[in-house]
């Protein structure tokens, strides 16, 4: 399945899963207010010093809660391209099924993503450093360093992230479903690298364009009124891009491991 033609299904996936939008929407509109309550609209420094303990242990809870909810929303959209429906009365078990998998492999990414940030930030200063700060060539090697790090950290997302959707659509293990995404990246590689940067730009445009709605009522308004107002456009559209990605690269997965199987019998 080409990447124009997987955009064009997760649209699809998307207009035929409004409860599941609604769901999302639910757990970021309830987690962001929470939020909101806790540091105020428009905190003080002594507020978020207050409150910076607090926040370190929320954190961690709601990426955790997150990365529960990611089995149940996969199944679902899986189930959306596989029957043109949504069970929801099975959304809680599948997050409870692939919860303890899709915590290993975002683990995993985690580690070889800080690794690899942290690598480059390394050679990025010390090529700095080597110049003084001055120096226009050790700068740009800096920044040629850093524009590496940044594409690779690119690269390296890409069979991280297919992973968690092997997991749920075939049903795998962590390292399995690891091993699988690789393989699939490796096998069509520029054809994700291509869905990937559109997905990258279709969400970048919508969460620009949130934010700039959002910052004109805050300058406009503020207050609660426009946080109000944020909370609820933000979570609507990250309810939206979540099942939309998530439509187009089922579908990218599904449609391609499809294709393969039929020139094998061929």
């Amino acid at each position: 399945m080409g990447v124009i033609e997987s955009l064009k299904k997760g649209l699809e996936v998307l207009k035929g899963s409004k409860v599941l939008v609604i769901t999302i929407f639910g757990f970021n509109f309830i987690t962001a207010l929470g939020m909101l309550m806790m540091i105020g609209v428009n905190p003080t420094p002594e507020k978020i010093t207050e409150i910076t303990s607090a926040l370190v242990v929320l954190f961690p809870i709601l990426i955790l809660l997150w990365i529960f909810m990611e089995g149940g929303i996969f199944s679902a959209v899986y189930g959306q391209i596989k029957t043109k429906q949504i069970n929801l009365n099975a959304f809680v078990g599948n997050c409870l099924k692939y919860f303890v998998r899709l915590l290993a492999i975002n683990c995993i990414g985690g580690f070889v993503t800080v690794v690899l940030w942290f690598i480059g930030a390394f050679l990025t200063g010390l090529c700095i450093a080597m110049g003084g700060g001055n120096n226009i060539f050790f700068n740009a090697m800096g920044g040629i360093v850093l524009t590496i790090t940044v594409i690779l950290a690119f690269f390296i997302a890409i069979p991280l992230l297919i992973g968690q959707y092997f997991a749920v659509i075939e049903d795998g293990k962590a390292i399995e479903s690891l091993k699988k995404g690789m393989a699939f990246t490796k096998q069509l590689f520029w054809k994700n690298v291509g869905l990937f940067i559109m997905l990258a730009l279709i969400l970048s445009v919508f969460s620009f364009s949130g934010n700039f709605f959002g910052a004109l009522l805050t300058n406009t308004v503020g207050g609660w009124v426009s946080a109000l107002f944020n909370i609820t456009l933000n979570s609507a559209i990250n309810g939206c891009i979540g099942v939309f990605a998530s439509g187009t690269i089922i579908s990218f997965l599904l449609g391609s491991l499809t294709a393969k199987t039929e020139e094998i019998e061929k």
